[in-house]
């Protein structure tokens, strides 16, 4: 049975949703709400319009038949057909006889990037392929591109300088891909060459996305169903990823000086943070939402902890900001300027960092780090530790100060001391975070599977605990593509949608926009159109009612 799609403004009227007040009012913020897709609907302009300036192949081989299909093209063909002469011609046969059409040697045997004969969200849901691309030994993945593990990845992210000198690539060997990364950067260069630029290729359901942020090259793949603009701005947080350990001075610099300089002598030891980056934006919602989500606890908790925190570091000289992070989440924020904005992409670097390190766990840590949205020129220093081995939240100071780690050291046990002592604030945290918490049940709609809410002003978002059929790791991935797929087209750059339902064999998809916050919600298949909206305005008004223990609702600064 064919999957029956509605998408469309009028489907729901906004009249038939009870409008109710964003959780947190704006004036209160502790985090920039600013949109993270706006400023690549600026930077792209029409590039998801497909307008005649941009670039944006859809490749259809030479001498294509039936079995020859669109998906079944790869970077390399693309970039043999373009320019021919980017490939020497010792290299080059023929596919068949029938066919014009060619293609490196070394790829003879490639698979096809893309099987078209599924659909993409059934076969996203299949477990067997879902374990064997993730559960593979990390070995096989060193033998280069032409091993069909690599080729059978899902996603891939790859950097290069401006000069085609490898940086990193998510799966394989940098040293093992330096013919592909030559690829791309001739791709790139040889269409800036014509005064334009090089923004996606669509080949089959597999997108090649391209970020050029002097002096680097970004490029993802993906046959997921991330949107172009997702893609983009999860290139944009791998170029911040790499900006936070080299600030963006220093590396315009570098290759001012020397083009041809390999950046991984810089970045050594730094992978593990850009591959925790990308496992964290496949599998959290706080990238794709851009916003932060906060541990749910009670009010006065949250607030005692903040208040401790005021008291034992207001008199810090040259302190920024400090940071409680607990499980992803966000615990506390403290801020010495009220003017002082955290952009929710630097906490996610501030998280992937707690993440990336177990060393905070059993040792107090002190390391440099430039968060690009706040000072995309300097570096703070940050002194991060866990609060004790039965309360396992990461505190993080930030200051301008080098020599004030012994200051900062003192005052995190200051800290922890007086929570101890506070009606045992450390038990209260430790109890959520080992909590599951929101339950769907407690919404009283056996319609409703799973649910994302984000108010828009705080740029704070909280969500469902993954229920059946959703709680194992094939579920989890097949509901994070539902949400790419439900968010990347509310938020079309060619036509964004403010109501939106998306009817499958399997579940109903609910989307709801509006300038104070956003609702997705995932629903049995045979939910009707009263239910759906009586759903939405039960989620409302449990997040209206909960946002107190969901979202910081007041300014932690002095």
């Amino acid at each position: 049975m064919a999957s029956e799609v509605v998408d469309c403004e009028v489907v729901f009227p906004l009249n038939t949703v009870d409008i109710l007040g964003t959780a947190t009012d704006s004036s209160h913020a502790i985090l920039d709400s600013s949109d993270p897709y706006e400023n690549l609907n600026n930077l792209t302009g029409a590039r998801t319009n497909c307008d005649s300036n941009d670039v944006s192949l859809n490749i259809q081989p030479h001498g294509c038949t039936d079995g020859f299909r669109n998906g079944d093209v790869g970077l390399l063909e693309i970039a043999v057909e373009a320019q021919p002469d980017l490939v020497f011609e010792s290299d080059l046969v023929s596919i068949n006889q029938d066919q014009q059409f060619i293609r490196p040697r070394v790829y003879l045997e490639r698979e096809s990037f893309s099987n078209q004969n599924e659909d993409s969200m059934s076969r996203t849901t299949n477990a067997s392929s879902i374990l064997d691309d993730n559960s593979t030994p990390a070995g096989d993945e060193e033998s280069g591109s032409d091993s069909l593990l690599w080729k059978n990845q899902r996603k891939h992210f790859f950097v290069l300088s401006e000069a085609g000198k490898p940086i990193y690539t998510r799966h394989g060997n940098e040293e093992q891909l330096v013919t592909l990364f030559g690829v791309m950067q001739a791709l790139v260069s040889f269409v800036e060459d014509g005064e334009d630029s090089m923004d996606m290729i669509l080949a089959g359901d597999t997108k090649f996305v391209f970020l050029h942020k002097t002096p680097l090259i970004l490029v993802a793949v993906s046959k997921m169903r991330d949107s172009v603009l997702q893609l983009l701005l999860q290139l944009e947080y791998i170029f911040n990823q790499i900006s936070s350990v080299i600030t963006r001075t220093h590396l315009e610099k570098i290759f001012e000086q020397r083009r041809n300089y390999d950046l991984r002598r810089l970045l050594a030891g730094s992978e593990r943070l850009m591959d925790n980056l990308v496992n964290y934006m496949d599998n959290d919602f706080s990238v794709l939402l851009g916003a932060v989500k906060c541990l749910p606890m009670p009010a006065s908790d949250r607030d005692a902890v903040t208040q401790t925190i005021h008291q034992q570091c207001n008199k810090i000289k040259n302190l920024v900001f400090t940071v409680l992070i607990g499980n992803n989440q966000l615990i506390s924020l403290v801020r010495v300027n009220k003017k002082h904005l955290l952009h929710p992409s630097d906490v996610h670097l501030i998280i992937n960092l707690v993440n990336s390190s177990e060393t905070f766990k059993t040792a107090e840590g002190w390391t440099p780090i430039c968060l690009p949205h706040f000072d995309p020129r300097s570096f703070l220093y940050v002194h991060a530790s866990y609060l004790s081995e039965d309360c396992q939240a990461c505190m993080l100071f930030f200051t301008t100060d080098r020599d004030s780690f012994f200051s900062l050291s003192d005052a995190k046990k200051n800290i922890v001391d007086r929570l101890r002592r506070h009606n045992n604030i450390l038990e209260s945290i430790t109890l959520a975070l080992n909590s599951t918490y929101p339950i769907i049940s407690q919404l009283g709609c056996a319609n409703v599977r799973h649910f994302v809410y984000k108010s828009r002003l705080s740029a704070q978002y909280t969500n469902a605990n993954n229920g059946p059929p959703y709680q194992h790791e094939q579920g989890q991935l097949y509901l994070m593509d539902l949400y790419r797929h439900m968010h990347g087209r509310m938020h079309s750059a060619s036509r964004p949608l403010k109501t939106m339902c998306h009817t499958t064999e399997k579940e109903i998809l609910f989307g709801l926009v509006t300038p104070s916050y956003e609702l997705y919600m995932i629903l049995e298949p045979m939910t009707t159109k009263p239910a759906i909206m009586n759903a939405a305005n039960a989620v409302l008004k449990w997040t209206k009612r909960e946002e107190e223990s969901h979202f910081i609702t007041t300014s932690g600064s002095w």
